[in-house]
């Protein structure tokens, strides 16, 4: 059974987690209180090897720690099994990933709608204004890609172009927590504000939670809330 907490008021809630990595060079990070609340806008800032991927994959069920709670908008993630986790995370986490994770020979339109094949409730959302297919080209011509290529592989697209699908496949369906893992790299400037001027509108009207994290810190002024990686993860190696 999923275990529940209805009166949670954050979307995101770490407590005392504990994540060790085993391998050739084991390490550790801990984390001793982290939020993110309804609606918010949290920039969390930091350089590559400060536990930015496992904390994102901590939240989003990835992987387990071996202590502590994490509570998902008001699911404790220890509680389901790992086919649940996999559900629920296509159900509720728009997700870019800093490797954008595209099918090569997919589509532009297949991979944005490729989370709805595993995601009711979110499918559901994304076909009540003329469908999910319009709705993926939609926010794929608001990202700045053409309509001709909308029908492309991923892999003949330039890799700004690549982000760009990335991010109007995380949106689509309007999940309630993105989750964007250095989402305007391999933009330009004028990309990199079209880009999170739709993050934030779709936010704006889904009362969607937004995450983000980056070493840029250009963008921090444009939310809610901002904090270094170095003040919220603790990380060492296994002795």
């Amino acid at each position: 059974m999923i275990e529940t907490d209805e009166k949670t008021q954050d979307d995101v809630e770490l407590d005392n987690v504990l994540f060790s990595w085993p391998g050739k060079h084991p390490f550790w990070i801990s984390i001793d209180s982290f939020s993110l609340a309804r609606n918010e806008r949290l920039f969390l800032l930091g350089p590559s090897g400060s536990g930015k991927s496992t904390l994102l994959s901590l939240i989003t069920g990835i992987v387990q720690p071996q202590k502590g709670k994490l509570n998902i908008l008001g699911t404790n993630l220890g509680s389901l099994s790992g086919s649940a986790r996999d559900r629920f995370r296509a159900e509720h986490f728009g997700i870019i990933f800093q490797m954008f994770n595209l099918l090569p020979y997919g589509t532009a339109i297949d991979n944005v709608m490729l989370p709805l094949q595993f995601a009711p409730k979110r499918s559901k959302r994304a076909a009540q204004n003329g469908g999910a297919r319009h709705e993926a080209h939609k926010l794929l011509t608001a990202l700045g890609i053409d309509e001709n290529l909308h029908n492309k592989p991923a892999a003949r697209l330039s890799v700004g172009q690549q982000q760009r699908v990335a991010g109007a496949r995380a949106l689509i369906g309007s999940p309630q927590i993105i989750i964007a893992d250095e989402p305007t790299s391999a933009l330009d400037r004028d990309r990199q504000r079209d880009f999170l001027d739709l993050l934030f509108s779709q936010a704006n009207e889904t009362g969607t939670s937004i995450l983000m994290v980056s070493h840029d810190d250009s963008h921090q002024n444009r939310f809610d809330r901002s904090v270094h990686l170095s003040e919220l993860i603790k990380t060492g190696e296994t002795t």
